[in-house]
Order: structure tokens, then sequence, then C-alpha cells
């Protein structure tokens, strides 16, 4: 207790209220819970379930108002947070970072840990992919569930009809969380959640590397919480279950290995399996293979063009490690504004016409690293209004072409007004100066 006093005021406070509005999110989820499934037997669980289903599930207004309701309460909180964490930054740096974790853990992991899926439901095309491979030893990529009618946990499953959408990376990794699970389906499910916690956490060593590899420092704190506190960020991730946040840690630590102009060939080859991996989970990884070259050819190449610049040149050996270093900072300074723009572009494609929220976690998870404050400001609010985008499914129960164009303007008016008022407010500031 008196390490979280000792915090900057009013953060406390923020993140206890914050905090709560998470408990009550994951309260709600249950009115969204299938029908056909039944987590445990428990009457008083049950009892809940059913009271949930009938007061709120089946009122599709009061539904979408509730939710609405909630996301407005967290992105207000979420944006507070920041602010006075980029206030008082200085303190905040010097609090223990196992504290730090500890807090966030009981703070936002909690709550979410206990939610339903209520927003995808994907985990279970992840869970049953994995069981059609170790149970019924099909191909989960040329197979589909309805091969099976007579498992009950196809009953819950809205995809069902069609074979997994992902690579073989992530068929392979879901293994991991299924297998601990051992056959039992509610026990599976906690699985499939601390797999996708892990994956945060492996997410969080990557970038402290790369920071470390961009600029010799760890990553501000106040940084983090831009990413770490963020709602959808915390609910897609943990409350979902989204596999994107491990095809995003191991894309992190492809580039941050592959970053330092002086590395081993043991660091590379590293690197390189790290980004096939992350590829093989979801092929839109595959956006970072140019820039992946790039810097691998500098580290193969580095020493051959220092030579010839030498030998051939005559530019003294001091010089042309200097420009050399004076390249790669100029290509790494920029790098993760760059990738996290490269990851905004793919939603503008054909295929991505039915844009989902929780696609932003590509582009989201570079922010601690990126110094623009503009990008920065511009992805909060595009993170902001796409948990919005469930209000027009939740109030009617379907999509259509319209609800499809009503997602469309409530994620994207937002973002290009942030721009539009930052642009503004920077052609101001140089007008004064």
């Amino acid at each position: 207790m008196k390490f979280f006093t000792s915090l900057p005021k009013p953060i406390p406070l923020l993140l206890v209220v914050y905090s709560v509005l998470f408990w009550v999110f994951s309260i709600f989820s249950y009115a969204l819970t299938d029908p056909n499934l039944v987590l445990i037997s428990w009457a008083p669980y049950q009892t809940f379930q059913n009271w949930m289903w009938s007061s709120i599930g089946s009122n599709q207004q009061y539904l979408s108002s509730l939710y609405g309701i909630i996301v407005a309460g967290m992105a207000l909180l979420y944006v507070l947070i920041i602010l006075h964490l980029f206030k008082a930054k200085k303190e905040f740096s010097k609090l223990p970072l196992s504290y730090l974790a500890l807090l966030w853990l009981v703070l936002f992991v909690a709550p979410l840990m206990v939610s339903m899926n209520a927003l995808s439901h994907d985990v279970f095309n992840y869970i049953f992919n994995a069981k059609m491979a170790v149970v019924y030893g099909a191909n989960p990529h040329v197979s589909v569930a309805l091969d099976f009618p007579q498992d009950l946990w196809t009953r819950f499953m809205h995809n069902t009809h069609t074979a997994a959408p992902y690579g073989y990376g992530w068929t392979a990794l879901s293994l991991i969380p299924f297998g601990l699970g051992f056959g039992v389906f509610s026990i599976t499910w906690v699985m499939f959640r601390l797999f996708m916690i892990g994956g945060i956490f492996v997410l969080y060593f990557g970038l402290q590397r790369l920071s470390r590899a961009l600029r010799d420092v760890t990553v501000p704190l106040s940084h983090l919480a831009v990413l770490f506190l963020n709602p959808l960020f915390l609910i897609e991730t943990i409350s979902s279950m989204h596999n994107d946040v491990w095809m995003m840690a191991l894309a992190v630590w492809a580039i941050a290995l592959i970053l330092p102009l002086k590395i081993s060939m043991k660091q590379v080859l590293a690197s390189a399996l790290l980004l096939i991996m992350s590829i093989s989970i979801k092929y839109v990884t595959v956006v970072l293979v140019p820039i992946w070259l790039f810097f691998a050819a500098s580290t193969i190449l580095e020493s051959k063009v220092a030579t010839l610049m030498q030998n051939k040149l005559r530019i003294p050996a001091r010089i042309v490690e200097m420009l050399l270093q004076k390249v790669v900072s100029l290509a790494t300074n920029f790098l993760p504004l760059l990738i996290s723009v490269l990851f905004i572009l793919p939603l503008f494609t054909a295929r991505s016409q039915q844009f989902h929220p929780w696609y932003l976690i590509w582009a989201l998870v570079w922010i601690p690293e990126i110094k623009s404050a503009w990008w920065r400001w511009s992805l909060i609010a595009l993170s902001i209004s796409s948990l919005f985008r469930y209000l027009p499914w939740l109030f009617h129960g379907g999509y259509s072409s319209e609800i499809l164009l009503q997602q469309k303007s409530i994620t994207w008016l937002p973002f290009f007004l942030i721009l539009v008022l930052q642009v503004m407010w920077w052609h101001a500031k140089r007008e004064k100066a």
C-alpha cells in the first residue's frame, strides 16, 4: 500500500477507478456468452449467467448502451492516466519495475482473467483447431469443424465451415496451451488466456531489447503505459485472446536482434527464424521483410563496404566507421514510426474491408518506441474509436452493408480529425515562432 500511495497524485485514484471499469466490463461480458456454452456447472454461476442473458443480453439497445458507457469511461480514464504519467514521468521512472508489474497484474489482468471473450469467438477456433490436430489427427488447414459434428465443442463456435485462416506457426504454438488443458474445455480456455498473457511479457522484453538496440536505453515507463494500459490492447489480448500479440512479440524480437551494426551470424539467423515464425502465425508481418533485409545486408556487408571505402577511396577507418554508424542511426531513428505506419496501410486494402479492432495491435505495439507525439496520439484516438466500432454490431445484433459503413465512420473519422487538428496546431505553433 505504501508503494501504491507513493505514485504521483492523482494517478492512484485514476488507476483504481480504471480497474473498477475493467471489473464492470468483465461482468458485462457474460451477457454475450454463447447460449450453448456453460463453463462450469456450479449453481450460483448458472443463476448469474441466466440472469445476464435475460436481463441484458436479450435487450440489444440496453446492451449497446451499457457497452458504450463502459468504453467511454475507459477511454477518458486512460487518456487522463497517460497525460498525468507523461507529466510526472521523472518521478514514475524511479518506481521499482517489479512492483509496477504486480500492480498491472492485480489491477488489469485479474479482472480480465475472469471475463468472457464476449467480443470475439476466435479463441474457440484456436482451441478446436488444436484439438483436430491432437485428438482427431486431422489437418485444421484442410479439415473444418463441421467434419466433426459429434464433438460438443463445436456448439459454441461461430466459424465452423472454413479451415484455419492462420498459418501453421500458430497451429504449432496453440498445441502448448491445448496440451496444458488436458482435454478439459474450461481448463483449456484458461490456459489459452494465460498463454496470451505470456505473449504480453515476451512482447515487453522484446520492446526493451529493441530500445537498447535503437538508443541504448530502456523504454520509459510512461511510454510503456501508453501500450500496456491501452483498453483495446488489454481487452483484445487478454479478454478476447487474439493471437496477434504472439505474432507481434516475435516480430519485435526479430527486429531487435537484427538492428545492431556489428552482430554475429547466429543473431542474424535467430532473427530470421523469429520473423519466419511471426509470418507463419499471420502473414501480415511479411511487410517487415524489406526492413529486415536492409539491416541484415548492413550487418553482413559492413566489413566489405568499410574495406572498399578505405582501400579504394582512401577514406580513414575512423571516418568510415562514423559514416556507417550515421547511416544506420538515421535509418533506426524513424524505424518504429515507419513500421507502425506500414502496419496501418494493410487496413485500407480490399482484403481488410472487414476491419477488426484487434488488427490495430500490429501498429500499437511500436508506440513505446515512437518519438513522434502526433502519431502516438493519432494511434491512441484510433484505438479508442475502434472499441466503439462494436456499437452498431451490438445494437443491431448482426452485420449488413449499412452497419459496415457505420463502423468505418466510427473508426476512421476521429483518427483523421486528430491528424488534422495536430497539423493545425503545428502550423499555428510555427506561425507564432
